[in-house]
């Protein structure tokens, strides 16, 4: 199976990741609530469900606030359940 990542987060980490990774041959796709275009997925549990059903790599970048990791806060159970998941990572800069 080739690798699959799915970034959370399109600020300047998740970007350059995105664009690092197309550069290696990965299929990718980053979260987004605000922006659209080629690999960027909304923020929703559609989305991030379909997407996750071939992803094998996953990123978040989106740092935690009061409540906590928003992405496991938001996702969690469809995080914890995909079936080619190998690796979850989160980044901060």
């Amino acid at each position: 199976m080739k690798p699959k990542m799915l970034i959370f987060g399109y600020g300047y980490v998740g970007k350059f990741l995105l664009e690092y990774f197309i550069k290696l041959g990965w299929d990718i796709c980053v979260t987004s609530r605000h922006k659209s275009g080629d690999n960027i997925i909304g923020y929703n549990k559609l989305s991030i469900e379909n997407a996750l059903k071939d992803t094998t790599h996953l990123v978040s970048t989106i740092p935690p606030d009061e409540n906590g990791d928003l992405v496991l806060v938001d996702f969690l159970n469809l995080i914890q359940y995909s079936p080619n998941l190998e690796w979850v990572g989160y980044i901060s800069s």
